[in-house]
Parts: structure tokens; C-alpha cells; sequence
């Protein structure tokens, strides 16, 4: 049976968790945008968590930290490549907790730092840099020889685990997105009922925040259909991957089997990554423009605004229905709008 949003918002409220998010972030409605589109369309802005510029990693780390000082930890550890959103949100929460903070970071590193990384060396994160090729277990090395460092020298390490689908961090960071659910029901169900589509960026592996959003859809009894837009080339086991985060999400919050039925509801888009991740494509800065000039919204160009062209060709290939109300889940990630290699592309068009 479907949880009432009271029943799922004490199951939630049961998990150890830490302030760090400017919640319930508004839900915004789009008129000049659900005109330009044909479907009307609502924004829910995770952009303004309020941590660092905000973003969804926010609210993921708020059941995250929350176990990293249950154990003792005065020293975070985490992983990602080096404009990653993950990483300054990470290193802005461990700052706000009083915390240590070192980022292994996989990529080309900037002559000059900008976005994220200027942001990550403002907070004092220390840093270590891996080549762009630099694989999967690679970094998990790397990273576990820093934590292991940092344990002989006196420190008590968490690593932070956002990339590997079967980390602990994975299933909390789903929790998380099952309150945004529950927040998207107090704030639009009442008077108009749950949304047929909601749209967000999905990562290069199994998703929290997309298996969070379906799980709290289908806690809630909702059959709205979950789109994650990939953000980079994901294996075909990418969809299989986050029906297994909210697995592990249910069994945390006690749900019952039948909160993780329906798995078609969870739609994983791949067809918008164009060459590859941090790679801007021409949809996606068009769907930068027409977000900027008709309600004054900015996405980034990596991760939102790709889930914005996948909606807008959806809508223009028939797949929503024109009455179909959407609600697009802005993610965060302004810091990549600033980036120097991208300025000529965003301004671009005039």
C-alpha cells in the first residue's frame, strides 16, 4: 500500500541527519517557458540549497555527514572529476561542520582555476590530481591510500562515496531525493495533483538522485514517470544500477516490496550526452538561451542544460501529451556556467 507524504516523511525523519540545506526549495512555475515548450512545466530549484551555490549533493549530504560524525570522523575524503559539483558541495559541508576536507580529483587541470575548482581552493579543500584516463579503480586507490595516509597521521577518515553504485553513501543520497518527493507534494498535489513527467540529470553510473525521485514517487503511489537524463556515456546496466540504489533506499526507510514496483516508470535517456561528459552540446545551449530569456533561469551547460534539451525534443517528437504537467528538477551546477572554456559557446548566437 502507498505511504501517505506524513508516513514518508517520518520514515525519513527516523535516519540520522545534519542541517545543511535551505529546504523545501521553492517549486517555480514557468508560464514563458511552458508557452515556448507546449507543456506546462514547473521548476524544482535544488539550485538553491544554499550551500556553496547550492545543488542536489546538498541534500545528499545531509544523511551522509550525518553517519561520517556518528563514527567519530573529523576528516572527509571524496572523489569526482575536477569540476565536479560533488566535490565543492562536499568540501562547503565539511567547512560549515568544522571538518577537514581532501578531493582526489580526476582531469585536466586548468591553467587558472574557475567553476568548481576555484570554489574547492576558496574553501581550503587539498587537493590530488589523477590524469584524465585515470580509471574506476584507480581513483578508489588513490583514494584509499589518502584515507589510509590520513589514518596513520592522526586523522579519522570518511570517505564520502558517490561513484561507486553499491557504496552505503549511494542509499542515503537516494533518501534525500525521496524528501524532495515528498516536498513536491505538499507544494503542488494539493491543488493539482501529482505530475505525469518529472525531468533531472542523471550521473555516469547508478543514480541517487533519480532512484531517490522514482522511489519517492512510488512510495507515494504516485504513477508519474521518472526521466534521467544522462550527463555522460553510461554502461547498459546503468538503469539496473539505480533500481538497486532504491532497493537499498527502501530497506533503509522500511518500505514495503511494493514501494519498488513499476520499474518502466523509470526512464533513463542516454541520446543527449552528445560527445561526452563536460562536453557542452548545441541543443544544450539552446536550451541555456530559452531558459535564460524566458523566465531568467540559469542552467549549467553539462548537466541541466542537457535535461532540458531532452525535454524539449520529447515534447517536439509528440512523447508528452501537450496537457502533461512536468516538473524539470534543477540539480544545481552554476559554477560550470562560469568556466573560461565555455564562455565564447554560452554567449554565443547573439
Amino acid at each position: 500500500m502507498p505511504c501517505t507524504v506524513n508516513e514518508l516523511y517520518d520514515r525519513i525523519d527516523r535516519l540520522p541527519r545534519v542541517s545543511l540545506a535551505s529546504l523545501p526549495t521553492p517549486l517555480d512555475d514557468c508560464p514563458r517557458l511552458s508557452t515556448a515548450l507546449g507543456v506546462p512545466v514547473s521548476i524544482k530549484r535544488d539550485d538553491l540549497t544554499g550551500l556553496a551555490l547550492g545543488g542536489n549533493k546538498t541534500r545528499q549530504l545531509e544523511f551522509i555527514l550525518a553517519r561520517a560524525l556518528s563514527l567519530g570522523s573529523d576528516t572527509l575524503v571524496t572523489m569526482a572529476a575536477v569540476q565536479s559539483n560533488q566535490c565543492r558541495q562536499t568540501a562547503a559541508a565539511a567547512r560549515r561542520l568544522g571538518l577537514a576536507v581532501h578531493l582526489v580529483l580526476r582531469g585536466e587541470v586548468p591553467p587558472v582555476p574557475d567553476g568548481n575548482l576555484l570554489l574547492d581552493r576558496l574553501l581550503g579543500a587539498e587537493t590530488l590530481f589523477l590524469a584524465p584516463g585515470a580509471t574506476r579503480e584507480e581513483v578508489n586507490s588513490a583514494v584509499a591510500q589518502r584515507a589510509a595516509e590520513l589514518k596513520s597521521s592522526g586523522c579519522r577518515p570518511y570517505v564520502v562515496d558517490l561513484m561507486n553504485d553499491d557504496s552505503e553513501d549511494q542509499a542515503l543520497a537516494a533518501v534525500s531525493y525521496a524528501l524532495m518527493v515528498a516536498e513536491l507534494s505538499a507544494q503542488m498535489v494539493a491543488a493539482v495533483g501529482p505530475p505525469e513527467w518529472i525531468y533531472l540529470s542523471s550521473g555516469s553510473g547508478g543514480s541517487a538522485t533519480l532512484a531517490g525521485t522514482w522511489l519517492g514517487c512510488r512510495a507515494l503511489g504516485w504513477p508519474t514517470r521518472v526521466v534521467g537524463v544522462s550527463a555522460a556515456h553510461t554502461p547498459d546496466s546503468v538503469r539496473e544500477d539505480t533500481l538497486g540504489i532504491a532497493r537499498r533506499a527502501a530497506e533503509l526507510l522500511g518500505l514495503a516490496s511494493d514501494a519498488v514496483n513499476r520499474p518502466e516508470t523509470m526512464i533513463v535517456e542516454r541520446d543527449y550526452v552528445g560527445e561526452g561528459y563536460g562536453i557542452a552540446t548545441p541543443e544544450g545551449l539552446e536550451a541555456m538561451r530559452l531558459a535564460g530569456r524566458t523566465e531568467g533561469l540559469v542552467l549549467d551547460p553539462w548537466y541541466t542544460a542537457k535535461v532540458l534539451a531532452a525535454l524539449i525534443n520529447h515534447v517536439r517528437r509528440g512523447r508528452l501529451e501537450h496537457s502533461a504537467r512536468v516538473v524539470f528538477v534543477h540539480t544545481g551546477g552554476t559554477p560550470l556556467t562560469f568556466l573560461h572554456s565555455l564562455g565564447g559557446l554560452i554567449a554565443g548566437g547573439e
